[in-house]
């Protein structure tokens, strides 16, 4: 890896993104730098989504509860561990 390029984190909301655009995006980011961290996040249970699994190894699964932006706030908490260290 080219070291004097970015490093960059990918985090992504896989409720809200189709992961057949995953590649377009890697394609655009490439533009800025190296993605050293890719990470899916969302609600695996849901069959729109089984499609992330194969598009990116790194996911993480969240469990909706009665308050529909719990998934969000758990994707800030990681985000911001990232971001802190």
């Amino acid at each position: 890896m080219d070291d004097s390029k970015q490093k960059i984190a990918l985090f992504i909301d896989a409720d809200n993104a189709p992961a057949n655009k995953f590649e377009d995006v890697l394609s655009e980011v490439a533009k800025y730098g190296v993605v050293t961290i890719r990470k899916a996040y969302g609600n695996w249970k849901k069959s729109s989504i089984k499609p992330w699994r194969r598009a990116i190894p790194s996911w993480c699964e969240m469990r909706e509860r009665k308050n529909r932006h719990s998934i969000t706030g758990s994707f800030m908490v990681y985000l911001m561990r990232i971001v802190c260290i």
